[in-house]
Formats: C-alpha cells, structure tokens, sequence
C-alpha cells in the first residue's frame, strides 16, 4: 500500500528502564520530534529493585506535552498514540486506580524464594510448557506471592495487578488491559490458547479477576481521556495502541520476520529474539517462548539481565573525567581505554552476572566477578573485558536458541545503546564469528511501536508490509569478524565456562544468600 501524504502523525511512547521517551512520526515514517523524561530503579544492598509509578504517570504526561508543543499546529494531525515498554514488573493499583507500592521491577531478584513455592505448586517442565517460561523471579507470579507473603494487607487491597505497559495504558486510557506479548512474562499466560492458565492460578491461588483485561498486540485499547488531552495539549481524543513488550517491538523494528534471522538489542540487558510461526521449546528448557508483537507468532528469545548497565556502571565509578554540563561521567574517555586493550583483554574475564544471571545459567544467586586480574592489567582491560563479556553471554544464548528445531540463526541485526560504539560491534561478529549489521534506526522499539500502529489503524493490511514499506534503504553497518580475534575468543569462551562451573560445583553462588544475611546481622 502506497503513502499517503495526508496521513496523520503517530506518536510513540517507549518506557525504558532508565527513560521514558515520546516520538512523533509522520507520515513519510520520519521523526518530526521526540522528547525524554530521565529517571532511575532505585537499587537497594538486599537486591530490590523499585522504583516509583509516578515516574511512569509523570514521565508520559511530560514527554507527550513537550512533544505535542513542539508539533505546534501540526498536533492537529496526531492519528495514534502507541506504547511499548519494559517487561515482566509489578505495579498493584486500588479499586480507584491507585498504585499501591512503588513497582517491583523487572531485575528485582528478592522474590526468588517464591520461585520455590511457585515449583512446590506446579511442576518446572509443566510451567515451561504452557507460558514458555522457566520458574524465575525476573517474571510477575513471584512478586505477585512477594506481596502476599509480605504485606498481605497491601495485596488484600490491590484490585489489578498490572505492568509498566498496563499502567501507563490506564494513565492515558483509564483502562486496564494488557496485550498477549506482556503477559507472556507473567508466568500466568498459556502461550497456546493465548488466555490467563486457570490451572495455574488456582495452584498459586491468584483470582483472574485481578489481573488485566487480555488484547492482542497491536490493539488500539482504548482513547485517551478527556483529561489526559487536556494535560497534553492534544486536539482531542486519540486512539491508544498496545504495541507490545519492548523487545518484541524492537524485532519488528528491526525486521525479524522469520527464525533465521535473530535481533541482539543491548541497553541495560541484552536480548536475543528471533521470530516464530507457532511456539517452540528448548528441549533442556533453557530458553524461553512469548508471543510476538505481530499477531499470530511468537518469539524464541534468551536474555542477559546485566550488561550495558555494568559498563554504564564501571564508567561512573571509575571515569576521571566528567562532561563540563551536566557533570556526568565521560563515556568517550572510557571508550578509548577500550580500544587501546587487546582482544581478550590481556587475560582478564568477565562475568556480568550483577543482578543474577538468566540464560544460559538460570542462576539467581551467580555475581559478578572479575577473574586473573594481575598488577599488569590495566582500567582498559577491565573495561574492555565488561564489553566482551557482554558479546560472550550473548553468544552462548545464540548457540542455545539455534539448539531448537525450527530456529536456525544465520544473520544477526544489532540495536541498542551500547551500539553507538563501533568496537563494540565489531566485538560482537568476532565473538558470535559470523557477521553482524547496525539496524540504522536508534530507537527500534519506537519505530516498531510505529509499525505496529499503521497495522492497528487499518492503513496497512500487516506490520510486515508496513516495514517493507517504511524500512530505510540506507546502508546498513556492516561488520566482518576478524579469524584472530575469533581464536582468542572460543580460548576465552572455553575458559570462562570453566570459571562459572567451578563456582557452581563448589557451592559460592549457593552461600551467596547466608553470606550477605550474616554481614547483614554483623
């Protein structure tokens, strides 16, 4: 289907970890104007995550209205409002709509002794089977029986049990839904008939009249309210679309379309994602299955909990130089620390387990470590060494996925923050050792939020076609892996596993806890 030059403008709302950001694209599918609202998960010693609702409601209300200034008259022309976010935390609001904690968030993993009740309750392989999920406190049920357990009066009063997503839909909608790609991350949704289990809910005891209203992704749920628009300064009403989980979004974006070829977005986790025409299963249950922001497919998809955050990590801690602005932190000094170290980092390894790790461990209590620091090692080494432990967890879940049937990962697309740095590219094909490309769009989520609307507003009859029609023709970044630093890095890979199961066979991550809890009573 052709463009139409008359067509409205779509603004795109992507609730990040870190960010909330609005963009508006018009009709030709390029960015008019964008805006962002900066926040942060507080992260507290005994390994909560929260962080407050109100940054979410604040933050929408804020990069909307500064959007919809800047449009000026052309605010007239705004068709849709589509959202995407984060995954998989908890946000509990009152009969009256109001949040009632501040969320539990995604990498939160003080809800790991629920994963033990959860298991007593309904068997492992059971659970994997029907919501394509392992048992593990990254997904909602756990923090659902938190609350219980620990502030039973807070859950006694909670009436919807929602996502990032889901609350800020019922910010601007007044509704509360949720789409079948965020609720693939509850570890309540059956991926096969695309419902709440009611199996598993009675196991866990969980009435599914607290949880949202099911949609498919892509489903304009609702419009803004009377109340919203006003605030925002929009025109009028405006359709809201639920575009889905952000990395479901983000592989449309960058056009995963079939189980050949895999997206690795990389922000403050990283994320392999490829696409699926019916659900599948590792046959070790090693990774996971949601279902797709396209209508009727799913995603296989394998994650890192901590990665570009443990390099944004080390450079606030230990970067010198600081931008004369704002005072932050100099993310190019350190960059150029980088480059100066070798392939392998001159011995030093990585491993960015610093909020647990998912796959390939599985691991709650696995911590970061570096390993065979000397005298001689430099902060380009350890630096250089956090990046590369980034690509290293990254291929081990690529070599995992493509363990499965129907998967076979022969190209790889990278998005992400941590892209903006070539080396780091140029990393990733040498570990994975198969080439890699630079999706040209920074913001995938957002463009695949876009997408996903022109498909929900009826003017195009697909997502897919609507990418063949939006998707640049630029020249995609190109990157070759290099046989020597390929070398180095399957020496690299062999030694690292060796690291991680010494550790396991010997019992540290499993004295994690009581060792943490006795400096806690010293």
């Amino acid at each position: 289907m052709a463009r139409n030059t008359s067509e409205g403008i779509i603004l795109t709302i992507d609730v990040g970890t870190s960010s909330i950001r609005c963009l508006a694209f018009g009709p030709d599918g390029g960015i008019l104007e964008s805006s962002s609202f900066d926040y942060a998960p507080v992260y507290h010693t005994n390994g909560q995550v929260r962080q407050s609702p109100a940054d979410w409601k604040k933050g929408a209300a804020d990069v909307v209205s500064r959007t919809v200034h800047a449009l000026g008259e052309k605010k007239r022309g705004i068709a849709a409002v589509a959202l995407t976010s984060q995954r998989a935390s908890l946000i509990s609001i009152d009969r009256d709509g109001i949040p009632l904690h501040d969320a539990i968030m995604w990498h939160d993993k003080t809800t790991s002794p629920q994963c033990a009740e959860i298991a007593e309750r309904v068997d492992m392989e059971k659970m994997y089977h029907k919501t394509g999920l392992r048992i593990d406190s990254y997904f909602t049920a756990p923090k659902i029986l938190w609350l219980r357990k620990h502030f039973p009066d807070l859950y006694a009063r909670a009436d919807t049990f929602l996502g990032v997503q889901d609350y800020v839909a019922y910010t601007l909608t007044g509704r509360r839904v949720t789409d079948y790609s965020q609720a693939s991350r509850t570890l309540l949704f059956n991926i096969w008939d695309q419902c709440w289990d009611g199996e598993i809910l009675d196991a866990l005891g969980i009435e599914a009249g607290r949880l949202p209203e099911l949609l498919m992704p892509g489903t304009i749920c609702g419009s803004t309210t009377s109340e919203f628009s006003e605030l925002t300064g929009m025109a009028g009403r405006v359709p809201v679309v639920l575009a889905g989980g952000d990395q479901q979004v983000a592989a449309i974006g960058m056009g995963i379309f079939d189980q050949h070829t895999a997206e690795v977005n990389t922000g403050t986790g990283s994320f392999v994602i490829t696409l699926t025409d019916e659900p599948v299963v590792h046959p070790r249950m090693k990774t996971l299955c949601s279902y797709s922001a396209v209508p009727g497919r799913w995603v296989a998809e394998a994650g890192v909990l901590t990665s570009g955050i443990v390099y944004k990590w080390f450079t606030e801690q230990f970067a010198h130089e600081k931008h004369e602005q704002d005072g932050s932190r100099d993310f190019h000094s350190m960059d150029k620390l980088v480059a100066a170290s070798p392939a392998g980092s001159n011995g030093l390894i990585t491993l960015p387990h610093f909020k647990g790790a998912a796959a390939p461990f599985w691991n709650p209590n696995a911590r970061g470590i570096f390993f065979n620091v000397t005298l001689a090692h430099t902060k380009g080494d350890f630096a250089r060494s956090i990046i590369e432990s980034i690509a290293l967890e990254v291929a081990c879940n690529i070599k995992l996925l493509n363990e499965i049937d129907r998967v076979n990962i022969e190209n790889i697309i990278v998005a992400g923050g941590m892209t903006s740095f070539g080396l780091f590219n140029q990393i990733q094909a040498d570990v994975y050792n198969m080439p890699v490309r630079k999706d040209p769009h920074t913001e995938a989520s957002s463009f695949g939020a876009f997408l996903s609307t022109l498909a929900a507003i009826e003017r195009y009859t697909s997502v897919f076609s609507a990418y063949q029609d939006f998707s640049k023709n630029g020249p995609l970044e190109k990157y070759t892996p290099d046989p020597a630093a390929a070398d180095i890095y399957r020496t690299v890979t062999a030694q690292r596993t060796d690291l991680y199961n010494a550790m396991e066979a010997g019992g540290m991550y499993d004295s994690i806890p009581s060792f943490e809890k006795k400096l806690r009573l010293l």
